[in-house]
């Protein structure tokens, strides 16, 4: 994934460009070029200024793609992570597994996805990450009620235990 011409300038006009070229190669399994990637951290005072409405959508077609843990992965490299959910420890051991889970659980319903990646924090800190997130009442309630209720898979986790707890979620 690269920009049309200067991706200084190309993030400096729009601040949600840098994450749709997270979601980009996250949704279709794409590297994003050196010098794109490179231009993303300069320019995060720009994506400061984005709703956090736009936010979302684009990190829910993150979660809800075929390499979700590329896109949150990516999203912690640059440093769009914790502008997003500045709550969430980014150097957690608990997150850094979250990424093989992800990819390993994909594709993912949004509850599913946000317990995956929220799954280690308390449920008031998983409520205030989702309302941060402005998220719906209903898929709130149901990603603190997974977090509280069910230890979603981790790195280590088998693929037999990936399924259980998929269907677990979904039952």
């Amino acid at each position: 994934i690269r920009c049309v011409g200067d991706p200084l300038e190309r993030f400096s006009e729009d601040g949600l460009r840098c994450l749709r070229a997270v979601r980009f190669a996250s949704t279709l399994g794409f590297s994003i070029d050196q010098a794109t990637l490179d231009a993303i951290k300069p320019t995060k005072d720009v994506f400061r200024k984005v709703a956090v409405e736009r936010m979302t959508q684009e990190l829910n077609k993150i979660m809800l793609s075929n390499n979700p843990g590329l896109g949150i992965d990516l999203m912690r490299f640059v440093g769009l992570f914790e502008e997003m959910l500045p709550m969430v420890d980014i150097m957690s051991k608990s997150l850094a597994g979250v990424s093989v889970a992800m990819n390993r659980a994909a594709p993912l319903s949004l509850e599913m996805g946000y317990a995956l990646l929220l799954h280690f924090l308390d449920t008031n800190t998983v409520l205030h990450a989702m309302e941060r997130l402005k998220m719906p009442t209903a898929l709130t309630k149901d990603v603190v009620m997974l977090v509280a209720n069910r230890t979603p898979p981790n790195e280590q986790s088998s693929d037999r235990d990936v399924r259980l707890w998929i269907r677990s979620v979904t039952s």
